[in-house]
């Protein structure tokens, strides 16, 4: 089939590639100059695992073609995805500005019918307006369909290939006929399933999904604040919680809550989606609020032990993305943290496995970047963990311990674990003082 795609940020370029892998004939369009660039070179703006070789594969095969040309990825395609950003305002609201754009620029390019799927999040409604607007400005006929994208940071290609499910709105059967056939194979693959719904319906189920999420994050760092005041252990709750099939193990993790591209944004557009139609969500408000105020929390954690004033303090910092298996620094917990943390006066060494390039963009000078997670430690009176990178999870206690502890200084060596990726008791008997989240009560060395 050929096939255009709009937009090669995250979810854009991860559909291409896998569609091209797949054998289709992909026209990829990006308007940003820089992205272009790195695009036709051969090389991915942005880390995800397994991507980069794949988009290589499908340019050198050539069932992947990169353009900025999008009258002539429209001209040539029988499906034109759109995947362009949709990101937040001051007010929370969606910016819709760049979609609408692509959608006019579609409809001007189109000389026969035109099938849309809008893989962006969208409030609900947009897929409505959007078809109005490109039929007024198309000489053909247009049909837009909601098709929300369900991709992990991480694992982004797997849940391509082998989705849980596919959600495809539309009021035109027969606009769903080229999509049902372009998506059963992968569908098929694995054990997910083809969901046909209404156009607003298919908009707001992606929002519906992020919020339950979201609302388990922010549920499980709620009781684990309440396991550090009474001395419970949110580790041990969350196994009796786990344990039980009706609530299941997953996003069931304390830590310092969710971040990213899109669990933030689709909450605040969703709240003020809500207030638009004039309805409360107090639920809502409520998993946002004790997420905002989660993030903080490793720093809270560390003024605690140091005091409110931090100058002349190092610390370590592993972790700066928002999640394992990415670069993203958008909306992360990390991020919060080193800002509250440099504005003490601390003095900082960051290390990931994947985000360093991005840090640098962001901090510059201001920090000192490590090339190892151990290093990072050197000169160091404690350690702040950020993400739970499976890798530093392997790392020896008694060698993180050892790089912490200096006989010169008069505090002992912590570990601040934002995660809980450590074990406590054997942090203590590594010679490090173990603050987690949830855990109850602080783990002394020895």
């Amino acid at each position: 089939m050929r096939i255009a795609v709009v937009g090669l940020g995250y979810v854009g370029l991860v559909q291409a590639a896998c569609l091209a892998d797949a054998g289709h004939r992909v026209s990829g369009v990006e308007s940003d100059e820089a992205r272009l660039r790195l695009l036709l070179g051969g090389e991915t703006p942005f880390y995800e695992p397994g991507l980069s070789e794949l988009v290589r594969r499908a340019l050198d095969r050539g069932g992947l073609r990169i353009t900025s040309e999008i009258d002539v990825a429209v001209c040539q395609s029988e499906v034109v995805f759109l995947t362009v950003g949709t990101p937040p305002r001051a007010d929370g609201s969606s910016n819709l500005d760049a979609l609408f754009e692509a959608g006019e620029a579609l409809a001007a390019g189109a000389s026969s019918a035109l099938l849309v799927a809008v893989k962006s999040t969208v409030p609900v409604g947009t897929c409505d307006d959007l078809e109005s607007a490109m039929r007024r400005r198309a000489d053909a006929r247009v049909d837009v369909v909601a098709n929300p994208e369900f991709l992990a940071q991480g694992r982004a290609i797997a849940d391509f290939r082998e989705p849980r499910r596919v959600v495809l709105g539309s009021t035109s059967e027969a606009a769903l006929e080229p999509l049902l056939a372009l998506y059963r194979p992968f569908v098929e693959s694995g054990s997910g399933r083809l969901v046909v719904i209404d156009r607003r319906s298919a908009e707001l189920a992606k929002y519906a999904a992020n919020g339950a999420l979201a609302l388990r994050v922010s549920m499980i760092n709620e009781y684990a604040r309440l396991c550090d005041a009474v001395g419970a252990d949110i580790e041990e709750v969350r196994q009796v919680l786990a344990s039980d099939p009706r609530i299941g193990p997953h996003f069931l993790e304390a830590g310092l809550g969710f971040g990213g591209s899109c669990l933030p944004k689709d909450i605040t557009s969703l709240l003020h989606q809500a207030r638009a139609a004039d309805c409360e969500m107090p639920l809502v408000e409520a998993l946002y609020a004790v997420n905002q105020g989660q993030r903080t929390r490793l720093a809270e954690l560390a003024v605690e032990a140091f005091g409110d004033e931090l100058s002349g303090r190092r610390f370590a910092v592993w972790g700066l993305a928002f999640k394992p298996g990415s670069d993203d620094l958008r909306e992360s917990p990390a991020i919060l943290t080193i800002d509250e943390l440099l504005r003490r006066g601390a003095r900082l060494t960051l290390y990931d496995p994947a985000a360093l390039d991005n840090a640098r963009a962001l901090y510059g000078g201001r920090v000192d970047y490590a090339s190892t997670a151990l290093s990072a430690l050197e000169g160091a009176e404690a350690l702040l963990l950020c993400t739970a990178w499976p890798e530093l999870a392997q790392l020896s206690l008694s060698a993180i311990a050892e790089r912490i502890s200096t006989p010169e200084r008069n505090t002992p060596p912590y570990l601040f674990d934002g995660r809980n990726l450590f074990d406590p008791v054997e942090a203590g008997r590594a010679g490090l003082v173990y603050r987690g989240v949830g855990r109850g009560r602080a783990f002394p060395s020895g």
